[in-house]
């Protein structure tokens, strides 16, 4: 739902893109897809309804409402500088969805905060190679009003305030999170380009991902 959506109303913009000429598509206008994008959103209402505890609503329903006003008129977020930015925090939001619906509580406060400055700092650093495609088709975004220094510092800024918020829970998860602002200036001074430097972020996330997921296993069988 929430990519069908973004390419959908993208679709005119993704032709300047040359991220969607290589390891990303371009939206093809066919009933198939339309159908696809159409049945899951609409599919989405009901199975949180029936499916999630009532705890779980309140981040499920922000979740499905940021997904379109992120793309899709009136609102169009990614359109909108900083706007874009704050409302990645939607990413976040299953994370809230499935720790209430197993606790029937809500998360630590200061890792959902945590959560929400990393997804920011995530989707501006990916706007970067972003920056000329954009302005040529007229979109200004966080990275096309910042520039490509601004955005940098921006999203050290986001990746900081980010293992801050973790530390204030866990010390070593913080610490581990505390890796992306110095990956980030390592990039900025480095000879990649900002599209080479981006397709590296996949397996950063991965491998921290991974990381926490096992330590958290291993703190419930220990």
């Amino acid at each position: 739902m929430l990519y069908g959506i973004n390419d959908y109303f993208d679709r005119d913009i993704d032709e300047q893109n040359p991220k969607k000429e290589d390891k990303e598509e371009k939206y093809r206008d066919n009933r198939v897809t339309d159908a696809i994008i159409g049945f899951s959103t609409a599919l989405s209402i009901p199975v949180t309804l029936m499916l999630l505890p009532s705890e779980a609503f309140p981040a499920m329903i922000a979740f499905l409402g940021l997904s379109g006003a992120y793309s899709a008129p009136p609102f169009r977020f990614k359109a909108r500088p900083f706007f874009d930015s704050i409302s990645n925090g939607l990413y976040i939001l299953p994370f809230v969805v499935g720790y209430s619906s197993l606790t029937q509580s809500l998360p630590p406060l200061v890792l959902v905060a945590g959560g929400w400055a990393w997804t920011m700092a995530m989707h501006t650093f990916s706007a970067i190679p972003d920056i000329k495609p954009d302005r040529k088709a007229g979109i200004e975004t966080t990275a096309t009003f910042l520039g490509r220094k601004k955005t940098y510092i921006y999203c050290f800024i986001l990746w900081t305030i980010s293992g801050l918020f973790v530390s204030m829970w866990n010390l070593q998860a913080g610490g581990l999170i505390l890796v992306y602002p110095l990956i980030l200036t390592g990039f900025y001074f480095s000879d990649l380009g900002d599209y080479e430097d981006y397709w590296y972020y996949p397996f950063i996330n991965a491998f921290v991902g991974m990381i926490l997921t096992m330590a958290g296993f291993y703190s419930l069988i220990s």
